[in-house]
Formats: C-alpha cells, sequence, structure tokens
C-alpha cells in the first residue's frame, strides 16, 4: 500500500525483503545483493534508503561494511533500536544456550539488537559514512492494556524511557534526528487500522525533497 502510494505521487519505488529472524549481517548482505541488482539491471545510481525497525541497521551495516555508500545517497531510519533494546537483552539472557544454537533457532537476529551487542560490536564497527546522510526518526505513544506490546513497553519504560513499545526513542536517534512520532512500532509501517502511514511515507518523501535528495 505504501510503495503503491509514493508511486502515484510520482515517485519511483522499490521495496527489499530481508530474512526475518537471522543475522544482521546476513540481512545486510541479501540487502546488497538486491540493491546492487536492481542497480545494475535499471542503470540506477544512488538510492535513499528508508528503513523501519532492524532494517535501519541493516542499512548502516552495508553502507559501511559492504561498499553501499556507492549506491546510498541518504538513510532515514524508522524506530530502529540504533543503541539496542533492553527488551531483547531480557528475552536472550532468559535462553541459556550458546550463540550457535540460538543461530540454529532463528534467535541472532534477536541477540544482535541487545544493548550490550550495539554497544560493544556493532556501533564501533559500524561508523557513519561521511558520503551518505543519515536522518532519524522514532515514536513514542502510551499503549493501552490491551496492546500487543503494552508488556513490552512497560519494560522499556522502566529501563529506558519513554518508546513504541519495542525501540525506546533515546535508542531510536541515529545521525540527524528530525522528529518524535505519536506512533507505536507498528503503526509506523501500516500494521494498525488506527493509522494510515501513507500519511507518514509521504511526509519522509517531501523532507527528503526539501533536503535535495
Amino acid at each position: 500500500m505504501i510503495p503503491e502510494d509514493l508511486t502515484s505521487q510520482g515517485c519511483r519505488v522499490f521495496s527489499f525483503k530481508v530474512p526475518r529472524y537471522l543475522s544482521v549481517y546476513t540481512r545486510a548482505q541479501c540487502l546488497k545483493d538486491q540493491i546492487v541488482n536492481l542497480a545494475e539491471t535499471n542503470n540506477l545510481k544512488k538510492f535513499n534508503l528508508i528503513a523501519h525497525s532492524m532494517g535501519g541497521l541493516d542499512a548502516r551495516h552495508f553502507i559501511t561494511n559492504l561498499d553501499g555508500h556507492h549506491l546510498v545517497a541518504s538513510l532515514t531510519t524508522l524506530g530502529t533500536p540504533h543503541h539496542g533494546s533492553y527488551c531483547c537483552d531480557i528475552f536472550v539472557n532468559s535462553i541459556s544456550t550458546p550463540l550457535d544454537l540460538k543461530t540454529r533457532m532463528g534467535l541472532e537476529a534477536h541477540h544482535n539488537i541487545t544493548v550490550k551487542f550495539m554497544k560493544e560490536v556493532f556501533n564501533p564497527q559500524t561508523p557513519d559514512h561521511p558520503e551518505v546522510a543519515y536522518f532519524s526518526f522514532g515514536g513514542a505513544k502510551k499503549l493501552s492494556q490491551l496492546h500487543p506490546l503494552f508488556i513490552s513497553q512497560l519494560i522499556l519504560n522502566k529501563y529506558e524511557g519513554e518508546n513504541d513499545g519495542l525501540v525506546a526513542l533515546e535508542s531510536s536517534k541515529w545521525g540527524e534526528f528530525v522528529s518524535r512520532l505519536p506512533l507505536d512500532h507498528a503503526e509506523m509501517i501500516n500494521w494498525s487500522f488506527q493509522y494510515d502511514a501513507r500519511i507518514l511515507f509521504r511526509d519522509l518523501v517531501n523532507f527528503l525533497s526539501s533536503r535535495g535528495f
């Protein structure tokens, strides 16, 4: 729905899919393969990437460590846990299995977005590339007790402050932090009947245009 809407507004839009539960490194390589193929097939030079949640980490690794800066003009992230999510620390630590077993269980993605991993491993290894512009948006919204993310929000409220149900507002800040969105983690990408995310993505495109992209 969002790509079709942006296309109707005159944008050239491409969507990329990566394995949901694999490591950020595997996901980033998958992203690279798709973008490189698309660029070569369509003779495209630069992309303005918009990424949600862990997708922002995939994009950052692609840009910095997989030569993606040659193909990316800007990266805009929505609700990306740039500094980890304490909920994942609790989840990963509650499962007392070696990392290789967690990988086989499909838990490697969760390990990659713990606060500890982001602080000690990922961020030191993934500095911003000077040729790419980085923008970020974060969500903060009080959720009802019936919301699926209510419990995780309570946990984050205690340890990290206001959040979107999965990612703390402070953790979502990277590069130039543009705005605090009154949305939960799912609403940002239209996984909700309460908000039409087409509005948000139109605003994102207009923002990028105002910055010369």
